[in-house]
């Protein structure tokens, strides 16, 4: 029954005079398409196979005269367990469509940076060559929570259909002036399972000045937890808008801060789970709209000190990338107050981000006297000179700025609170990091934003009924005021 459809994807992506092998693992019906010239890949038995094996193989076949590889979905060549085995295979031959009935291979080029799936027909999907445009401009990267769709978990742990607006909406202000619940405006009390939602998301970022998305990427020695949202931009090809991943490292528990304390999910690590982790990235490292730094795709782990053999996991994943056919990969571990001054580099990251609002530097700020005795109440105008000024370190930090920071909505009375934010100050901040950022070297010019719908945080791009669009509009003239500013003074002119 699936050889009607491996007809109808040859005949769109395969020329009817092209020479095809076809991995059948001894299902010679599979070998029955017509006219066509098919013979199986001796190759592709995974008793006696394996990567290098396999591409060898592969090339001898090429080097007789085959032009495409077809790989059937029932082929037991193509099963999990031989995971490790298809980076190899993408790393040297490009991959040229995939269906739910087969992957087609093209023997004789090496492949582009794939494109993520794009639906294409009857579940067709075509990979197509794009250049990594505007590689070496500033990024302005939002982190992005994928929280606000239900999941089974959630909804054993804290009740049923619950997302994030429910912390959201239930929130009460603790003072007279404070700024709560923060209520979505523009885009609603949207679900992440809509790919409406996703694309009007982009657009609106795109248009004021953000570069792409960081998502959040939460894996638990091989199970995930909210990973719909991302995996259907992945397979989807849209939005078309770069995006890098953040992986949570953290277990998760009822504190909301990953302290194990009442631990939900717990974390753990191991070699085995290195690689089974990065086979599974590694689809989305290789994505056309995937934030490259020199070449290489970048990719954020949020608790690299936590990790048991840092320097193993990263010598893992690099060589992984390698046999992929990536350069390599920039790593970044983010910075807390828990590993403050922790030189990542030493263990094989390429830089840390400096995560906003660092708790550590904030303590220093004198507190308002306003609200209940365990909530600590921050003024903006006061804070973020100082949070913008940490202590120097000797290892490479990436800038990020948040608009606005409130976890009455997860943390209730025990909140940390930056009142009084404006677009105007947030606008400043941003400036002044983006400055900064301008005089390092081309293709490390990123800047971090947390974040693009941290709701229960406080801490948002999106639009809200208080200030509409006001951040990103104030986010958009800090780029173009900065970049302005810049090229004037590359100029030598003052403008």
């Amino acid at each position: 029954k699936e050889l009607p459809k491996i007809h109808s994807a040859l005949d769109e992506f395969v020329a009817r005079d092209e020479a095809i092998v076809v991995a059948n693992v001894g299902l010679h019906e599979l070998l029955r398409l017509g006219e066509r010239r098919a013979v199986a890949f001796e190759g592709s038995d995974p008793e006696r196979s394996h990567g290098d094996d396999i591409v060898a193989a592969l090339e001898q076949t090429a080097r007789e005269g085959a032009a495409v590889l077809v790989v059937p979905s029932i082929s037991l060549w193509w099963n999990e367990e031989l995971q490790a085995q298809q980076p190899a295979i993408r790393a040297r031959f490009r991959e040229i469509a995939s269906t739910e009935a087969c992957t087609i291979f093209d023997l004789r080029r090496k492949p582009a940076t794939f494109d993520a799936v794009t639906a294409r027909g009857n579940g067709v999907a075509a990979f197509e060559e794009r250049p990594d445009e505007g590689s070496d401009d500033l990024k302005l990267i939002a982190f992005y929570l994928p929280q606000f769709h239900p999941i089974p978990e959630n909804d054993a742990w804290w009740g049923e259909g619950f997302t994030e607006w429910r912390n959201v909406t239930k929130s009460t202000p603790l003072f007279g002036g404070h700024h709560q619940p923060h209520l979505p405006a523009d885009l609603g009390f949207y679900d992440l399972r809509l790919s409406e939602t996703r694309e009007a998301q982009a657009n609106l970022a795109r248009d004021h000045g953000i570069t792409g998305f960081c998502y959040y990427h939460y894996w638990f020695s091989g199970k995930q937890l909210l990973e719909r949202p991302f995996e259907e931009v992945l397979l989807s090809g849209q939005p078309d808008f770069p995006f890098c991943l953040c992986w949570a490292n953290e277990p998760w528990s009822r504190r909301w801060d990953g302290v194990e304390d009442d631990v939900l999910q717990p974390q753990s690590y191991s070699e085995e789970d290195d690689r089974r982790h990065i086979a599974w990235l590694l689809p989305a490292l290789l994505d056309r709209r995937a934030i490259r730094v020199d070449g290489k795709p970048l990719l954020l782990i949020y608790q690299g000190r936590e990790l048991p053999d840092p320097t193993r996991t990263i010598e893992i994943w690099q060589s992984a990338a390698r046999d992929a056919g990536l350069t390599g990969l920039h790593l970044v571990s983010v910075e807390t107050g828990w590993d403050a001054g922790w030189d990542a580099t030493r263990v094989g990251f390429d830089a840390k981000v400096l995560f906003q609002p660092q708790f550590s530097i904030l303590d220093t700020v004198p507190k308002l006297d306003l609200g209940p005795e365990a909530t600590r109440v921050f003024d903006y105008q006061e804070a973020w000179p100082i949070l913008a000024e940490p202590d120097p370190v000797d290892y490479p930090r990436y800038d990020c700025v948040c608009p606005s920071w409130d976890n009455t909505a997860r943390r209730g009375q025990e909140s940390w609170v930056i009142h009084n934010s404006t677009p105007e100050a947030y606008q400043e901040w941003l400036e002044l990091a983006i400055r900064r950022t301008l005089d390092r070297p081309q293709s490390e010019q990123l800047v971090f934003v947390n974040a693009w719908n941290e709701w229960a945080e406080g801490a948002h791009l999106e639009p809200d009924q208080r200030w509409g669009l006001s951040y990103l509009e104030a986010t958009r003239r800090a780029v173009e005021r900065t970049s302005v500013a810049h090229h004037f003074e590359l100029k030598g002119v003052h403008a």
